[in-house]
């Protein structure tokens, strides 16, 4: 997900394409606009200006922009590692429908990170009791139970809504706006009872709700 929130209609109407004319960057343009700094400095204040091929990320008080320090460089930016970052660290966004190429970091760390030598990850050891069985249904003989055969028919159905475009499954609740709408609804009671059953007797222990005693 790109890092920097996308600012209002208005504030990017203003700002966003905008031409600076003098000062330090003077031939730079403001290619994702960001709000002006009043206290503390957050993603929201973050701008990146463009010159050809050269972004800068900067921060803007009033109409004087002033370049994103390492410090806050590396508070917004520093929890990436390179497998988060887009190919050439180049990302399409779409601000208020308008699309435009912004890097997903700034140069500079980019840089470093592609420098940065692989690090070998420590594995973490956790010690199972395999006489402690898991509160669940999972863990009941014979298997296959019915239970377990529906819970894995919910695979292919999944995977069907994620991938076809033009298949779906239906919210439940779609119509209701409120809890108290639902349960003020014969119809609405209907499904909830439903969906409630199924979560008591097939997924409740994965959801947290422990049984009472």
């Amino acid at each position: 997900m790109y890092p920097l929130p996308t600012t209002s209609k208005t504030n990017y109407k203003k700002w966003g394409g905008l031409l600076i004319r003098r000062g330090h960057f003077e031939g730079y343009s403001v290619l994702w606009a960001g709000t002006a700094v009043s206290k503390r400095i957050g993603l929201h204040n973050v701008h990146i200006l463009k010159n050809g091929e050269r972004y800068i990320y900067a921060t803007r008080r009033g109409d004087k922009f002033q370049e994103l320090g390492n410090k806050y460089a590396t508070k917004f930016f520093g929890k990436f590692s390179l497998d988060d970052v887009p190919e050439d660290n180049r990302c399409i966004q779409s601000v208020h429908n308008v699309l435009v190429e912004v890097p997903f970091l700034p140069d500079t760390m980019y840089a470093a990170l592609k420098t940065q030598p692989d690090r070998k990850r420590k594995r973490t050891s956790v010690e199972v009791d395999f006489d402690t069985p898991y509160p669940t249904w999972r863990n009941n003989v014979p298997r296959p139970t019915m239970k377990h055969q529906i819970a894995g028919s919910f695979g292919t159905l999944f995977a069907d809504a994620d991938a076809k475009q033009h298949f779906s499954i239906p919210d439940p609740f779609a119509e209701f706006m409120s809890v108290d709408a639902v349960l003020s609804s014969a119809e609405g009671t209907h499904r909830y009872n439903i969906i409630a059953g199924f979560i008591y007797h097939y997924c409740r222990a994965n959801l947290g709700y422990a049984r009472r005693q």
